[in-house]
This record gives structure tokens, sequence and C-alpha cells, in this order.
């Protein structure tokens, strides 16, 4: 056998051998971070988070709250998955509506602090369990790709009960990553604004971060190969959940919000997200705010701006 051959046939099973690896790599990284069944806590426990007796007591307040003043309904969803939500209804009868999303690993209950700030601004509140979460079905995560599509859903669900109703778009993390996707989609003139606190940019972007962060593994090829499983196994690819190409497609009012002391979701990326917008847009950077953490740092600011901010870009009163 010819030099030329053998170098030939090493050359080969060399590929073949880093391709079997990077399958392998990806599909774990795949179970690790997209599989819903999976604990998340490899990534999560890297989130800082903010603790004061005060804080504390506020929650379970709103907790109490929203167990008595929730009841659970359910949508089925594009691709037939039956998806939970919860809806609390405005004192006034009020034709305002805020539809509130919760973040990775997370489901519609812990967003209860927010939903009863927007219930005591005089919304209706729409709070849904993501794809893969709390009670909704679903095998994977949607990282606000498909999630997008289940939020049209909601928005048409509102008007067809209310044809007058006033939405406001609210999410925290992969929740603000959600809205601002479903922004960049064709939405009724029924959405008036979009709110997002600490939205990663892409989850291209956002699970290479945590790559380099937390698993010290390069971008390439393990996220190129993490992508493509995810392709074959929940129908989308990780540079599909792009929030920055969907904002230069949005046509209503949209506020950043982001912490500044943010090392989950870099801060940055709200930068990249904000530039990127072409409609009206504000944008708020909290002082030493960890992710989602700037309604706690300094809560009189965040609710103060949102208020404004609705107020200004919208009819909505």
């Amino acid at each position: 056998m010819k030099i030329a051959e053998i170098l030939l046939i090493i050359s080969i099973t060399t590929l073949v051998i880093i391709f079997l690896i990077g399958l392998f790599v990806g599909n774990y990284l795949y179970k690790l971070a997209i599989n819903s069944h999976t604990d998340k806590s490899a990534f999560l426990k890297a989130t800082p988070m903010t603790a004061k007796n005060n804080v504390n007591e506020s929650k379970k307040l709103s907790e109490r709250w929203f167990k008595s003043s929730t009841h659970c309904e359910f949508i089925y969803s594009f691709d037939n998955l039956k998806l939970s939500y919860y809806v609390i209804r405005s004192r006034t009868n009020s034709n305002k509506w805020a539809i509130i999303c919760h973040g990775y690993n997370g489901n519609a209950f812990k967003q209860s602090e927010n939903a009863m700030n927007f219930y005591n601004m005089g919304f209706n509140l729409l709070i849904p369990d993501a794809r893969g979460h709390g009670k909704s079905e679903g095998e994977y995560i949607g990282m606000g790709w498909h999630d997008r599509l289940d939020i049209i859903k909601y928005i048409n669900r509102i008007i067809g009960e209310n044809p007058d109703a006033s939405i406001v778009l609210y999410g925290g993390s992969m929740g603000a990553s959600t809205v601002l996707m479903t922004a960049g989609e064709k939405i009724p003139g029924n959405v008036k604004a979009v709110i997002s606190d600490c939205a990663y940019s892409s989850a291209w972007s956002e699970l290479g971060y945590q790559l380099g962060k937390f698993l010290f593994l390069p971008s390439f090829p393990f996220l190129n190969f993490m992508s493509f499983i995810t392709k074959i196994k929940a129908g989308y690819s990780l540079k599909d959940a792009d929030a920055v190409k969907q904002v230069k497609k949005c046509k209503i009012p949209i506020l950043i919000i982001h912490g500044a002391e943010d090392k989950f979701v870099p801060t940055k990326m709200a930068d990249e997200i904000y530039d990127s917008i072409t409609c009206e847009k504000e944008k708020l950077i909290v002082k030493n705010a960890a992710h989602v953490q700037s309604s706690t740092v300094n809560p009189d600011l965040y609710w103060k701006t949102i208020c404004n901010f609705i107020e200004k870009y919208t009819d909505i009163v």
C-alpha cells in the first residue's frame, strides 16, 4: 500500500472519530441544556441571586395571592402540545392585558411578583408555562423560538375573548427573548408594547457563552454539533432563536431592561439588541443588579420606568 493511501485512510479515520466524538458531545450538551427532563443545575447554579428578608416576605405574599387568584387553562400549540397557562382578571373589567413569560427552567408561578405588579396597574394577566416547563407538555426547551408561536396563540386567544384588548408582552431572561422574537412576527395591532428584562441576543450566543464560561469548551465545533442535534430532536437550530434578527422587524415600542452586573446573560447583549431595534425604544441598565434582579435591587426605578414607558408610547390607560 502506498504512503498516500495510508495517509488518506488515517485522515478519513481521524475525521470519522472527530465527527463521532462531536456527535457524542453535542448530544450530551443537548440533554444538558435543551432536553426538558434533565437537571439544569449545571447552568443555573452560576446565576447570582439577591436575598433580603423584605424581598422574601414580598415574594411569599405574591405567591399566596397568585395561588388564590389564578386558575389553570390549556391551549394546543402548532405542533399539538398541550400548553398550560394561568389567567387573572382585573378588578376593573379592564381591556388591558399583560402576557408575562418566565425564564429558563422556570414556570408561571415564579412570575407571581411581576404578575402582582401588573395586576396592581390594572392589567388582566395571562401567564403561560413555556413548552417543556411547568404543566405544559414538551420534550425540549424552545429557547424562545417555537415559544414565539405559542405566544401568538395566547394573543389570539385574548383577542378572541376581548377584541378591544390592548396587550403588553413582558418577559424575563428566556421569556424576555421569547417576547422579542414574538415581536418580530406579524402580530395583531392589539399588541402595543414589549418589555424585555435580561434577554439574550440569541440562543447561539448565550449557549456559546455558557460553554466557555462554565464548561470551558470552545463554541466550535461543539456548539455546531449541539445545534445539529437540536435541529434533529427539537426542530430548530440554535441560530434560529435570534432576538437580534427578530427585533429588526418589530414595529411596536420596545423597552430593554438589564442588570449591570449580569454574569449569566452578559449585559453587552442588551446593547446588541437595543442597537438593532429600528422602532421606538428605551433602555434601562440597573446598577448593581445581577441576572433578572433589577426589580429586586431598585424596584421603584424598575416599575416607574415600565409605567412611564407604557404611558409614553401606547394608548393604554
